[in-house]
């Protein structure tokens, strides 16, 4: 039985991986609008930020105190992720169309096909499609690894020549793996204490986990797969999906957010960037208008990059503020999100 602290721990830890990930994207989306590319490598952290999305979503997916049940989940999904898709593409759709001088229908359309903002599409797929397969296979747990395995390979199979499918369904079907991987991490950990104990007896209980040694551990394997992943020029491009190997893809992935789940456990309470965690649905809506409107002001100043990369951080710190403050704004007028 888990205290009132430990939870309150635990929820503090996702806030800050959450919030982590989104200042991640933040600061990629900064550099592409005003560069038209990636200084830091995409590679390098972009793909684990968002792949660590994924997990926590799956971790928070559904708390086994109670039997599940798809009518709810699938609610809860419309009024937490779809409706809040709706209404922000909806309010940016005509913005969007007249800044960038295309057709207005265009943008509405985009929007009902799942194009207007790929991630929370991709996501809403997964959860759906993770919802029945929980529902079908009963909570079978080796039936339940059977069948993301297999929606992973469909999704992979789906997206060889890099087409955008209407609401990111190749995506969402390759998601639903990382979800699982986030739903079974409570259980996965029982299985390797029981595996531990076995090995090593019960003394191994007794000691608690060196978060600084497992740290540096995954710091070491992260670094490895990160240095091989550059020398083979691995492709690990999620949107549109352009991904040379799979199987390194799912372990560096995996690796990420592990590494990230223990980094968060050592850093102390950073306030911001727990607020931010816990407001990263708004924030995601709004990564890509930001930044576009913080690099035409920039440009329009004088302010380029040039080598300089204070410019950016500059212009990063700018993004995550306006970010910050719109959700802000959101949340005094009683938006929920």
């Amino acid at each position: 039985m888990k205290t009132t602290q430990e939870v309150k721990q635990r929820n503090a830890d996702i806030d800050l991986m959450r919030g982590l990930c989104m200042v991640a994207i933040l600061l990629d989306h900064t550099e592409l609008y005003m560069t038209g590319d990636n200084i830091i490598a995409y590679n390098l952290y972009v793909p684990n930020a968002l792949s660590a999305f994924f997990v926590i979503s799956g971790y928070l997916f559904w708390r086994r105190k109670q039997p599940f049940s798809l009518k709810k989940k699938i609610i809860s999904i419309v009024k937490g992720l779809l409706l809040p898709y709706f209404i922000f593409t909806l309010l940016m759709a005509l913005p969007k169309a007249l800044f960038y001088d295309r057709d207005v229908a265009g943008g509405f359309l985009a929007v009902f096909g799942g194009q207007a903002s790929w991630f929370v599409a991709a996501l809403i797929v997964a959860e759906l499609i993770y919802s029945t397969l929980l529902y079908i296979c009963k909570e079978r747990t080796w039936l339940i690894f059977l069948c993301v395995c297999g929606c992973y390979a469909a999704g992979a199979m789906m997206s060889g020549d890099k087409k955008m499918f209407p609401w990111q369904v190749n995506i969402g079907l390759m998601a639903t793996l990382f979800l699982w991987a986030g739903h079974s991490m409570e259980r996965l950990v029982s299985v390797l204490r029981e595996a531990g104990k076995w090995l090593f007896g019960d003394n191994i209980l007794q000691k608690k986990p060196n978060t600084v040694g497992i740290l540096f551990g995954l710091t070491a394997v992260l670094l490895f797969l990160k240095w091989w992943g550059w020398h083979r020029e691995e492709h690990l491009l999620l949107c549109p999906v352009d991904i040379s190997n799979h199987a390194f893809f799912i372990f560096d992935m995996l690796v990420g957010v592990a590494f990230l789940y223990y980094l968060c456990r050592l850093l102390p309470r950073l306030r911001l960037l727990e607020w931010t965690g816990r407001h990263t649905l708004v924030i995601y809506f709004f990564c890509g208008a930001v930044p576009l409107l913080v690099s035409t002001a920039f440009k329009r100043m004088g302010l380029t990059y040039e080598g300089n990369y204070l410019v950016i951080l500059l212009a990063f710190v700018l993004v995550w503020t306006l970010c910050g403050l719109i959700a802000w704004m959101l949340s005094a007028l009683g938006i929920k999100h």
